[in-house]
Parts: structure tokens; sequence; C-alpha cells
């Protein structure tokens, strides 16, 4: 491709020398990132200049928009760009938001990507809180998308409405979740068993980034759960208790495996690991030296990462025993 080639300036030149090669430099770039002046001004001015940059890169597959701190959402604005976008673009398949920090740039978002909904593939959402759930509906648009990815860095709760409206994208293949806080509690933990519902899913990644004292607040699948994602091939928990592996056995596709665990893994879960013959990739964060044995039927492995537990010996200093 000419692009690999030439430097940005005489990619720019080239596109002034001829019709073709606009045409040919113009096809190769496949993802936008657009400033906030081109989707956040209700005014003439700003589809004008959209579209004008929509009728160069016509082949766009990736839009990226990013709402500045602190900067209300133009819930009009918004919907013009998502409504062109949908006109001048059929080739769009990933969108990536950021910045959704309230409510009402929620409404202002989730309304306006109803129209997209059809060629929507991948949605990544950054930098955000969770929305709120009478607004959870909205989702139901998005029948279409393979791949869903939140990150979550703000103190607003994931609860169980969030998880059973991502467990309705039912086509869904990839989804990676990371959050700080839940609605759950040591006692009443949040259980993620809503996802078993995604039995396509290929990949499945879940974070907890909260306080390592509230990680119980939030529990990972149960076994007949766990059960239901028979095309998994790869899996990451982060920080999210995982009372039982035995169904790990039942997924055939699994392949990689990283678990990182706030407690050192326990006899029974290597035991439950070490009947995943298939995995190729594995990664414990926190095991006993006498378990890492137990591991060893795992001949498929060609990767492997393991944490050695260290417990604490010997009396605390005061100053940390006064805090137990």
């Amino acid at each position: 491709m000419l692009r690999q080639y030439m430097k940005p300036a005489d990619v720019a030149a080239a596109r002034l020398a001829c019709k073709e090669w606009r045409e040919l430099l113009s096809a190769q770039v496949q993802q936008v990132q657009l400033p906030p002046c081109l989707w956040q001004h209700s005014s003439p001015g700003q589809l004008v200049q959209l579209h004008r940059l929509l009728r160069v890169y016509k082949y766009l597959q990736e839009v990226r928009l990013a709402l500045p701190q602190g900067q209300q959402c133009d819930a009009c604005a918004l919907a013009q760009a998502m409504d062109t976008f949908r006109v001048h673009l059929p080739t769009l398949q990933r969108l990536e938001l950021a910045g959704i920090a309230k409510p009402a740039h929620w409404c202002a978002m989730l309304g306006s990507m109803q129209c997209l909904g059809p060629q929507l593939r991948c949605l990544q959402l950054t930098d955000i809180c969770w929305p709120p759930p009478s607004m959870l509906h909205m989702f139901g648009a998005l029948s279409s998308l393979q791949r869903l990815h939140i990150r979550s860095p703000h103190f607003s709760r994931l609860e169980a409405p969030h998880l059973a409206a991502i467990g309705g994208l039912t086509q869904l293949q990839e989804l990676s979740l990371c959050f700080r806080t839940v609605e759950g509690t040591a006692h009443a933990p949040l259980s993620l068993d809503p996802l078993g519902c995604l039995v396509r899913l290929t990949s499945l990644d879940v974070q907890y980034t909260g306080l390592l004292e509230l990680a119980s607040a939030v529990v990972f699948c149960g076994p007949t759960a766990l059960a239901r994602f028979s095309s998994l091939t790869r899996m990451s928990v982060g920080l999210v208790p995982v009372p039982c592996l035995n169904s790990l056995a039942q997924l055939p596709q699994l392949r990689q495996l990283s678990l990182q665990q706030s407690q050192p893994v326990s006899r029974a879960q290597c035991l439950s690991i070490a009947n995943c013959q298939q995995l190729h990739s594995l990664a414990l964060s926190s095991m006993q030296w006498a378990d890492v044995p137990k591991l060893a039927p795992l001949t498929s492995l060609r990767d492997l990462a393991v944490q050695i537990y260290q417990p604490v010996r010997g009396s605390l200093p005061a100053a940390a025993a006064g805090r137990q």
C-alpha cells in the first residue's frame, strides 16, 4: 500500500495529485477520532464540515468520540452526527465513546445510537459512569453487537439490572467489564450469573479495580452459569472471587486462563484447573508452592506465569499490628 512508504506530508500532497490516488489513500483510513467541534455544536457549519470529512474518508470502520470533562452533552447535535454516520458511513462497525459521566449524557448517547443499532458490531465505552437502570432498555436496539468493552473508573455502582441488560445482548462474542464499585455486600454479593446467557462468548474479561476489602461484594459466575460458556477460548478474572472452577473442564475451547485473586488459589481450585488439559496459557496471581505440582497434567501449556504466595512470617511491626 502506498501509505506504508510515504511520510504524512507526502501522503497529503499525493492526495492532491490525482483523483485515483486520492480515492486509494482515503480508502486506507479506517478509523478517526472526531473533535467535539464536529459533533457537539448544533449549527449548519458543523454538519457541513462533518459531511465534507465523510465524503473524503467514506470507508471508515471506526469512529471515536470523547466528551471533554465537565462539558454538557448537546443531545440534538449528537443525534445529527449519529444520523450522518448512518447515512454516509455504511462501513461503520465500531464506535468508541468516552467521558459519559452524567445521566443526562447517557440519555443523549443511547438515544442517538439507536439508528446505528443494525450496523454496529463493536462498542467501547471508556471513562464512564454506569447508566441509570431506567435507560437500560435502549441497549436492546444494539441487537447486532458482537464486542462490548466497558471501563468505569468512577464511583458508579455496577448493579444487577446492568448485568441483565448486557446478558440480553445474545450476539456478543467478546465482553470486557472493568468496574470499581458494585451494589452488593460481603453478606449478599452481586452475582455475575446473568452473563451466563451469553453462550456465544469466545472472550470474557472481568476486572474489579476497587478496594481489596470490598472485593467480596461481587462473585464470579457459579458452576451452572460458567458451564454455559461452551464457546469460550479466553477468560481473565481480576480480583473477583471465583467460588468454584469445576465447570472449567467442561469448556472444550478454553485455551487461555488468567486468575488474579486477593487470596491464594485453593487446592480444590488447583485440581479443577489441572483438569483443563486443553489450556495453552495459564496465569495465576497467588499460589502455594506445594500446589504447583498439581498442574502437571497440563501437558499442552505453552505459557505459564505463577506468582508464589509468601505468607507473613514472624510478628508484625507494632504499627502494622495495630491495624489488624
